[in-house]
């Protein structure tokens, strides 16, 4: 129910819930009637607490959390007048975003804190994924389709072809500063599934706008898992700032390319502070 960015671009905005076949019913508060005149003015009142941050979800009546952005009984008729302008913030909860005490998770059954999942390759390297299946425009490069993990369509699966290079990855419209994690000693962690095996390199990327970004063969860690098996597969995000990642500027957190046939499934995608001395891949270990 976060809506800040729809509610920015909207004259009036109204909640109507399941009108089912009662279009007239919405009808008659939208529009005038012939005269000129309101037909039927607004009168109810939301019977829940509007969220005013994505990740906002003790709203509710006599709950003790952070203020609504519309309180419990909130509701306008054409006699009130709108105060609530169009400056609402269409940033996800900076605490949500990587404060660098908790968890960030950034894939749990879908992509999560306004981070959207896409696929890409030359023809085009953006593909948004919408639906349980999708592939690469024009071409079966990468296809990708929900499986189940825990439970359904909760994890989902990558088939590379090996006909091109191809990558599938996480992106916001925005930006993200990820200084306080990177500095907690983080690493990107995710379930993870080897179907099949690669016969060439395969990348890991964090990327901070072209050409800022830091990339990790992983082939070999791949390789070595049982083909099959789920298992945690962890990165230290200081193996990707010394590639060049820029934390304090990062557009894809997750980034999995490859130019030859692959499998791969993954599942719970999230930044884990304090994790990248003990990461599969850990850089941080050297540097003690």
């Amino acid at each position: 129910m976060w809506v800040n960015k729809e509610l920015n671009a909207s004259g009036a905005f109204v909640v109507a819930w399941l009108p089912g076949s009662e279009g007239q019913g919405v009808a008659d508060v939208l529009f005038k009637n012939e005269n000129g005149k309101t037909n039927h003015d607004f009168n109810d009142k939301l019977s829940f607490s509007w969220p005013n941050l994505d990740t906002q979800t003790a709203v509710n009546r006599f709950d003790k959390g952070e203020k609504p952005l519309f309180p419990y009984g909130y509701g306008l008729s054409y006699r009130d007048t709108d105060s609530l302008g169009d400056r609402l913030s269409e940033v996800s909860d900076p605490k949500a975003k990587g404060a660098g005490d908790d968890e960030l998770y950034l894939f749990t059954s879908r992509a999560l804190h306004g981070f959207s999942l896409f696929l890409g390759d030359r023809e085009n390297w953006a593909v948004p994924v919408t639906g349980s299946i999708a592939s690469t425009q024009g071409s079966d490069n990468l296809k990708i389709k929900s499986v189940n993990w825990k439970v359904q369509e909760d994890a989902r699966q990558l088939s590379w072809s090996g006909k091109g290079a191809a990558q599938v990855f996480l992106k916001s419209p925005e930006n993200n500063n990820f200084t306080q994690l990177f500095n907690r000693g983080a690493a990107i962690s995710y379930k993870l599934r080897v179907d099949r095996y690669p016969t060439a390199e395969v990348y890991s990327r964090i990327d901070c706008d072209q050409p800022c970004l830091g990339e990790l063969a992983i082939a070999d860690e791949l390789k070595s898992r049982t083909l099959g098996e789920w298992k945690n597969f962890s990165i230290d995000l200081q193996c990707f700032a010394e590639a060049g990642a820029d934390f304090s500027n990062i557009s894809s957190p997750w980034v999995s390319y490859s130019a030859v046939a692959l499998g791969l499934s993954f599942a719970n995608i999230k930044i884990v502070p304090g994790a990248g001395a003990e990461a599969d891949i850990s850089c941080s270990k050297a540097a003690e």
